[in-house]
């Protein structure tokens, strides 16, 4: 389970130092002390200070997880579903 939780936390970790580093540098530190883990992951015992711990590299981090991570997910895919263009929305897969 260790081994499995590890990747895990290696592929959100590179997820989020691609985006802080993609994003313009005045925004940086405002994106690393603000990632807020949602969904089934982040019920993992621990989760967030092994991802601070991954990401700690590239600065000062805060990672939070939000309470009710699975409800949070669905209501997050609603609004987005409500907001995109129907064209947009048609063409998922």
């Amino acid at each position: 389970i260790k081994a499995a939780c590890t990747m895990i936390i290696n592929k959100v970790g590179n997820a989020i130092k691609s985006i802080v580093a993609s994003a313009d540098p005045e925004y940086q530190p405002v994106l690393r002390n603000n990632i807020i883990l949602s969904g089934g992951g982040s019920l993992i015992d621990g989760i967030a200070d092994a991802v601070a711990n991954e990401i700690a590299d590239i600065g000062d981090v805060t990672v939070t997880c939000v309470d009710e991570p699975i409800d949070k997910v669905a209501l997050g895919a609603l609004s987005l579903a409500q907001d995109m263009p129907d064209e947009q929305y048609t063409a998922i897969n």
